[in-house]
């Protein structure tokens, strides 16, 4: 399943879509095209990761969105991204959670445009978008879990964590012996 480029893909991607979205018009909340591309390329790299597709059909696959590959694309490939609201008379920016349209609530012409700009920018690293996303993805988790720890680290005076930025090494240590 291709839809890059081809108009008979993007009608049947269209199509998918259609069908989600009348499954859940009873729902209070609409369904979005980006909702309906990541089912659709979640499944996709599922079935190459499983095998089912082949090393050559990657090349051919979207790129799953979500806001960990949007951070990525911004910081490794330096793709804009479009804004909620107009801002400094711009309509695209570095991502950011706060200011960025979520990855959930992106429009087709949107959605395109990223995909384009995702396997432009990568091309230039000789890569394909999909094989990128699936490195970056687990290199902004690390980060993102990262974070997380600091944040908590912060947050507790009980324990004395020892952070290795150099290999993302962790340590934790008892603050006192008296609990024993």
């Amino acid at each position: 399943y291709k839809i890059k480029e081809a108009d008979e893909d993007w009608e049947l991607n269209d199509e998918l879509c259609k069908r989600l979205d009348k499954r859940t018009e009873n729902d209070e909340e609409k369904f979005y095209f980006g909702q309906a591309q990541k089912w659709i390329n979640m499944t996709l790299k599922y079935m190459y990761m499983i095998g089912i597709l082949k090393d050559a059909e990657l090349k051919d696959l979207d790129v799953p969105l979500d806001s960990y590959i949007m951070q990525a694309a911004s910081d490794d490939l330096d793709i804009e991204f479009p804004r909620k609201k107009e801002r400094n008379n711009k309509n695209k920016d570095k991502y950011s959670s706060s200011i960025s349209v979520p990855w959930s609530r992106l429009k087709k012409g949107q959605y395109k445009d990223i995909q384009s700009n995702l396997e432009k920018k990568a091309k230039e690293k000789n890569t394909t978008g999909a094989e990128w996303e699936c490195n970056a993805w687990i290199a902004q988790a690390t980060l993102e879990r990262i974070k997380e720890e600091k944040k908590e680290y912060n947050k507790n005076d009980n324990s004395e964590k020892k952070y290795d930025q150099s290999n993302r090494l962790y340590s934790t240590n008892i603050e006192n012996s008296d609990k024993n």
